[in-house]
């Protein structure tokens, strides 16, 4: 608690603005507040504060839009309700500004799957990381998605170091593994994606905006899980529990996608 978090409840409930006239030492209280940081907040008017929050929220609407265009725009035309309600909240306190907009669509994705909107929380999820993956400010390392498996590596594509071809592999760090219990690669309308347990790969190329997408049996998904930089290509076939010759086979192509490289 502190300076930042009065002023975002200042700046998203109205209960608390007017707390902060009636009773300014309970709010002072409740936030942990110095003396000349309460004066801060109360020489501010409530018609200032509702104007901030009119400037912030459009800002962060515009951010969210960014990060999560069609997800958005179903939003916008299927259920402006709820797009408002939401957006009414997204006033927050200060983030890394790498992480403009990254924030809110995380907790945009939460509360569609809160509401029982799956495919739009899958969607959401789905246009998300293909934002992380393509803003080049977000830390390549991250993995994530609705239930999503996978890791990444930190070497650079298509530069082997280590122990050369036979040694561990490790998924490259400019992949992603995600796992939906919708087809995302579907696409619009949203809320006839269909329902089925749906592995995708993401891949940025050279460009930041250059993505490949590509949809992968479960089988293959567990094989990059396991390229983790922990196993070689003979203990990653042995552990395939199938054909081994198969599963050398599918690391030859991963190898030569550059999804997978020597660790």
């Amino acid at each position: 608690m502190g300076l930042a978090d009065a002023l975002a409840a200042m700046l998203t409930s109205e209960d608390d603005l007017a707390l902060l006239h009636r009773d300014p030492a309970a709010l002072r209280d409740r936030f942990a507040l110095t003396g000349a940081e309460l004066a801060m907040l109360t020489g501010a008017g409530p018609a200032g504060y509702r104007i901030t929050r009119r400037n912030v929220q459009a800002k962060l609407r515009r951010a969210i839009r960014v990060c999560l265009p069609v997800t958005v725009a179903h939003l916008h035309h299927h259920h402006r309700d709820l797009w408002e309600r939401f957006a009414a909240t997204l006033v927050r306190p200060p983030r890394p500004v790498h992480r403009h907009g990254i924030w809110e669509s995380e907790r945009l994705a939460d509360w569609l799957a809160s509401l029982d909107l799956a495919p739009l929380a899958d969607y959401a999820r789905y246009e998300l990381e293909r934002t992380k993956l393509r803003r080049p400010d977000i830390d390549a390392r991250g993995v994530g998605g609705a239930g999503g498996a996978g890791g990444a590596g930190g070497a650079v594509p298509g530069r082997p170091r280590g122990r050369g071809l036979g040694g561990p592999l490790v998924l490259s760090a400019d992949a992603r593994v995600l796992t939906f219990d919708h087809d995302v690669t579907a696409g619009p309308p949203l809320q006839e994606l269909p329902v089925r347990r749906t592995h995708v790969v993401l891949h940025r190329w050279s460009e930041p905006s250059h993505l490949r997408t590509y949809r992968i049996s479960a089988a293959t998904a567990l094989l990059l899980d396991r390229c983790d930089g922990t196993r070689t290509p003979e203990q990653l076939a042995a552990a395939g529990g199938g054909d081994p010759g198969a599963v050398r086979a599918a690391l030859d192509r991963l190898l030569a996608a550059e999804l997978v490289h020597p660790a």
